[in-house]
């Protein structure tokens, strides 16, 4: 286990120690930003160097990486949430084909989520989610000795799973941690000067996050005043 992982884990367990049993999130609109770790997945991924030559194999790792995102939401009646995220993610490659590479990959995503809250009125309460939308991946100075430099992004479909739980902390403000697994497909990177392509690069990443959900609450419908007395 990673020191940011352990000390994500050692935070949530502070806080779920100090915190107690509070009423479950009100409904209504909510902002929530999240801070946390990134583990981006290895690729199989196809070269063609100089352009048009056939295509030659490699198997791209990174390093750990950090993420993060900000949303703004809706908490409806039975349970559910939905909401716009915007997400960053940012990773070092670590090898190509077991040499090693200099350069970064990271992401800008743009996501609408859907997610039920499976507890209410407890110290935790879990959720689970998914979301579609659209991922801007960039592959930034990524190159060895004797190998073209590839600077380019690539712009395409991601989906992601979310399983979490929130942690209540005052009447409207509430932590959470969750984990997410976002999917991006078939990326393409063109070297700079052109002349060489990546194809095939899955963007697959394990991301677990800790952050804070403010919750402004429904506004009650204020009653009629009552009639004048005859």
């Amino acid at each position: 286990m990673s020191k940011l992982s352990r000390r994500l884990v050692a935070m949530v367990a502070a806080a779920a120690v100090s915190s107690p049993a509070i009423a479950a999130e009100e409904q209504g609109p909510y902002i929530a930003l999240g801070f946390g770790l990134h583990e981006a997945g290895n690729s199989n991924v196809s070269a063609e160097s100089p352009l048009g030559s056939p295509a030659v194999q490699n198997r791209v790792t990174f390093d750990s990486g950090w993420a993060t995102h900000g949303a703004i939401g809706y908490k409806w009646p039975q349970n559910f949430r939905s909401e716009f995220e915007i997400g960053y993610r940012d990773a070092t490659v670590g090898t190509v084909s077991g040499a090693e590479w200099l350069g970064r990959q990271n992401a800008v995503t743009l996501m609408g989520n859907l997610l039920f809250d499976v507890g209410r009125g407890t110290m935790f309460q879990p959720y689970v989610g998914g979301g579609v939308g659209l991922a801007i991946t960039k592959w930034n100075g990524v190159r060895a000795a004797a190998t073209p430099t590839f600077t380019d992004r690539s712009s395409k479909f991601q989906w992601q799973g979310i399983v979490g739980v929130t942690i209540p902390l005052r009447e409207r403000l509430a932590m959470y941690v969750d984990y997410r697994y976002a999917n991006s497909l078939n990326n393409r990177f063109d070297s700079a000067p052109a002349g060489a392509r990546i194809n095939d690069h899955d963007d697959t990443s394990h991301n677990v996050f800790l952050g804070l959900r403010y919750t402004f609450g429904k506004e009650e419908p204020v009653a009629a005043p009552p009639p004048p007395p005859p």
